[in-house]
Parts: C-alpha cells; sequence; structure tokens
C-alpha cells in the first residue's frame, strides 16, 4: 500500500485461493487496470 493516500494505484491484481493453471500449465492470474474502472 502507497504511504502517500493521494497515489491512485495502478490497478488490481487478483489471485483464486487455490492456484489455477491453464492447458500449459502457467498460474492464471487476473489484472484489472484502474482506467478500465473509468469508463
Amino acid at each position: 500500500m502507497a504511504q502517500d493516500k493521494k497515489h491512485i494505484a495502478e490497478g488490481l491484481i487478483m489471485k483464486p485461493k487455490v492456484d489455477l493453471f491453464n492447458r500449459h500449465g502457467q498460474r492464471i492470474i487476473a489484472k484489472i487496470k484502474f482506467r478500465d474502472f473509468k469508463r
């Protein structure tokens, strides 16, 4: 968390409680950018 409360985070990184993997064996993680919430 940023020390300066005026700083806006670039986005969120979401990870499931239980690791999920795609067909290539890579972990599935979702990234949502702040600019996507503005719309």
